[in-house]
């Protein structure tokens, strides 16, 4: 949001001293040169922006990458998800986020509905600098897989164990060193609206790190793609329980996962009972 208000506020400025100069001291003012100089001052903000974003992904190679984030790629990272969430209309509803362990050690599991839920997710915990496990395919997208490399984010190959492997190891030392971690232990998004099996392998990076599980709900993130971009979204995200390491300690991953998985199932039932702005439909393939 801070990035989007310099925007704005500096984008007037530039269009204030140019009619101001250039058409009000000559005695003609055109009220279409007002709106046309604004709006490319927005966009010559941005390309600024974008250029000082890919000088900085030279000095940070991938390689490298894997180690917390920096407070630069955070902000821009976090400002980036906050702009992207007003664009596609998304108005969030958080719910227990006192809940949220303070020392900032947590691993976050959500189900997972939509591409923008990870985004949603960002900029409403931006204060904790959380990074995500994503699949490997998004991170070797060309700028955006660099970016995220950058800002923390952790690979995952989901159809090589050795290589998921080195992952968890890299997730569970961030994780020790104080850094929350964010996954999606379904693996892939739900082509439906209930929270499919999960990929409980993933819960090795608590049982290393010592660390509790924050639960997380998410709903409505599949009704966005047929509302957008003629209507706002309503979506929801709730911390349901913080589960302790000491509770998880002696259990294995199946059985963690069914804890939490029957815990999400238990507060989407009751969220859908209790809101009646969540949609009871099927999503479509793809949202």
């Amino acid at each position: 949001m801070i990035l989007l208000l310099t925007y704005l506020i500096l984008s007037a400025v530039t269009t204030f001293l140019y009619v101001y100069f250039v058409e009000y001291l000559n005695g003609k003012i055109l009220i279409y040169t007002i709106f046309l100089i604004y709006i490319l001052s927005i966009l010559a903000l941005l390309i600024l922006t974008i250029l000082i974003l890919l000088i900085s992904l030279l000095f940070r190679p991938i390689d490298k990458s894997i180690n917390s984030p920096t407070k630069f790629h955070h902000f821009f990272t976090t400002q980036v998800a906050e702009m992207i969430s007003i664009v596609f209309g998304i108005r969030l509803k958080a719910e227990n986020l006192e809940l949220l362990p303070k020392d900032e050690k947590f691993l976050l599991i959500a189900n997972h509905q939509s591409l923008l839920d990870p985004i949603s997710l960002i900029a409403i915990l931006k204060k904790y600098r959380i990074c995500f496990i994503m699949k490997e395919e998004i991170m070797k997208l060309p700028f955006v897989g660099r970016w995220l490399y950058a800002a923390g984010f952790l690979p995952i190959d989901r159809h090589n164990d050795r290589n998921a492997l080195k992952t968890i190891i890299t997730a569970t030392k961030r994780l020790e060193n104080g850094d929350p971690i964010g996954v999606f232990p379904e693996g892939t998004r739900s082509k439906t609206t209930e929270i499919i099996n999960f990929r409980n392998g993933i819960f090795k990076i608590v049982q290393k790190a010592q660390a509790p599980i924050v639960v997380g709900l998410i709903d409505n993130f599949y009704s966005i793609r047929r509302r957008f971009p003629f209507k706002k979204t309503k979506v929801l995200f709730r911390v349901c329980e913080v589960i302790p390491y000491e509770k998880i300690k002696d259990l294995q991953t199946n059985e963690i996962g069914d804890m939490c998985r029957n815990i999400m199932i238990q507060n989407l039932e009751e969220a859908r009972k209790n809101y009646k702005w969540i949609e009871k439909r099927s999503a479509s393939k793809g949202s």
